[in-house]
């Protein structure tokens, strides 16, 4: 077949198949999808909230045909833990609502979080998807933790101010922040609330002891970590939790110390760092510590930066009315000791005061201040708890003389006034003051100066007490060493609500020393910030970010 005639062929054969399509007359029914999208044009779609924020996601949701009634839609908003929805990652299921309101509760982490919003066309089974991005950052830092108590149960307020935690730009507040990670309130009468630093870490352990329940929170968003039993090496005849602290925050020991109802337990990281949240049994008397011990709930920590330092930790026996001590150790089950003997022309016997103890805690010079009394009278003791066992390195077998000589004074306070119907304490940490407080009324005394009581507040609303004192102290090993002892918290209640006041410190001499103008004039005494709709305020600590 020559070139021209296959042209042709081809042209007809084209032709024919052309012909064949308009003579086809088959009768076929098609139905246009109506699709179902989210239009993101112009709205957010990448989120960024701290921890315990609030996320509104209002989806604008359209349709390529005709409108589908919610009735006939079902909507399912999925977080996935990666930002590439990864069906092997981690995913929790938000809300089966149109729109998305939540708490962030989610950890910060580096990479952000896959939200993805599922709608199902119910008649045809169809899916569509929509994807967002939510960064979490982290809320809780350095600031003040709040145990309060209502009706319903305890929970806790974080609270970081631009005086407690210098370099935030506003005051940063969450309520109930137990309850809101949780899902419960805390039950049982409330004890303590306290934060302890974990070791190797720049974040707090927080801990939560009431008569019912002994919690162990993160320091990172109040979830609860454990509680209870497992909070213990091995079985207690009693879970009644009265202290928790570590000497860990000035950076020397590795021990946390709990003390409950009247023991001693510890954590020690050095001689056993696999019990990281278990307590020790109950430290044992030594031989040469005779009779019964029980603790009253405070402890002294040392704060000599030296791994030489003598005691790990003072305590006050309530039953032979005496001082007893837990050496620096790497053992986890140290027994208590006495102190050493002290000499005779000591002002006083730490092994042998005989007196009831009111307060008891660290205080200027890294000094132990004690308050006491005999029923008739309100003493405040001034001990050299700070001590090292060695001089130094090259007379490491020669005693330090100075423990045999803890006793440094004794103040009477009993003819200052109203000390009788004081009620709460607290140790001035930048000078020589001490605080005493009433129901309505706070005093500094001056120990080391005029040996007077100063009252330090202006009147509290009519109707409100005094149900805590606190003065925010961060230790000097922390990264806010420059305003720790400079501010402090006091929580009052009326009766239907606490509050809680922020003052800050001349720290001469103890006085309050607000330096803000209100309208034009500066009151010293006035509190720097007033925090309120709390529960009944029970207790209060200082939380450390790390350093």
């Amino acid at each position: 077949m020559d070139r021209d005639k296959l042209f042709i062929f081809a042209a007809f054969f084209c032709l024919l198949s052309i012909t064949s399509c308009f003579d086809d007359k088959g009768n076929y029914d098609y139905t246009v999808l109506n699709e179902i999208y989210v239009d993101t044009t112009g709205v957010q779609t990448t989120f960024t909230r701290s921890q315990f924020d609030s996320l509104v996601i209002t989806p604008d949701i359209r349709f390529t045909e005709a409108t589908i009634d919610n009735a006939n839609l079902e909507f399912k908003w999925v977080l996935y833990s990666d930002k590439f929805v990864n069906e092997a990652s981690a995913t929790e299921k938000l809300t089966t609502e149109r729109d998305l309101k939540m708490v962030v509760t989610q950890q910060p982490q580096p990479d952000p979080y896959a939200i993805m919003l599922y709608i199902t066309d119910k008649q045809n089974n169809t899916v569509y998807q929509t994807k967002y991005s939510l960064t979490v950052i982290a809320s809780v830092i350095s600031g003040w933790v709040v145990l309060h108590t209502g009706s319903d149960g305890s929970d806790l307020d974080y609270i970081a101010t631009t005086n407690s935690v210098p370099g935030l730009e506003t005051n940063r507040r969450m309520r109930n922040v137990y309850s809101s990670m949780n899902g419960v309130k805390i039950g049982g009468n409330p004890l303590f609330v306290s934060t302890v630093r974990i070791n190797t870490t720049i974040v707090d352990n927080v801990y939560v002891g009431t008569d019912s329940e002994f919690l162990l929170l993160s320091g990172k968003d109040f979830s609860l970590q454990h509680k209870n039993e497992e909070m213990f090496k091995n079985p207690v005849s009693r879970i009644l939790p009265q202290f928790v602290g570590h000497g860990g925050r000035y950076g020397v020991h590795h021990s946390t110390l709990l003390i409950n109802d009247g023991k001693v337990h510890c954590i020690n990281n050095q001689a056993s760092p696999y019990w990281i949240y278990a307590f020790s049994n109950a430290l044992p008397n030594s031989s040469s510590l005779k009779g019964e011990v029980s603790v009253a709930p405070y402890v002294y920590f040392s704060e000599q930066p030296s791994s030489f330092v003598n005691n790990a930790g003072a305590f006050y026996d309530t039953v032979g009315k005496r001082f007893v001590r837990l050496p620096y150790s790497y053992w986890e089950e140290e027994p208590l000791l006495p102190f050493a003997e002290q000499l005779p022309t000591a002002r006083f016997d730490v092994n042998n005061i005989g007196k009831d103890l009111m307060y008891f805690d660290n205080g200027y010079e890294a000094e132990g201040f004690a308050l006491f009394t005999d029923g008739a009278s309100r003493e405040l003791y001034r001990i050299k708890f700070n001590t090292i066992t060695f001089l130094d390195f090259e007379h490491v077998n020669e005693e330090n003389p100075e423990i045999h000589n803890l006793a440094r004074t004794i103040y009477d306070m009993s003819a200052l006034p109203e000390i009788y119907d004081a009620r709460f304490y607290a140790s001035g940490t930048r000078g020589y003051y001490f605080y005493y407080a009433t129901e309505r009324n706070i005093y500094a005394f001056s120990y080391a100066g005029s040996k007077q009581a100063v009252l330090v507040n202006d009147p509290f609303p009519e109707d409100e007490k005094i149900t805590n004192l606190k003065i925010y102290n961060t230790g000097i090993w922390s990264a806010l060493r420059d305003v720790s002892g400079t501010i402090m918290y006091v929580s009052t209640w009326n009766g239907k609500e606490g509050k809680l006041y922020e003052f800050a410190i001349n720290t001469s001499s103890g006085a309050f020393y607000n330096l803000n103008e209100i309208n034009g004039v500066v009151n010293r005494k006035a509190p720097l910030n007033v925090f309120d709709n709390f529960g009944k305020i029970v207790d209060m600590s200082v939380k450390i970010e790390g350093y």
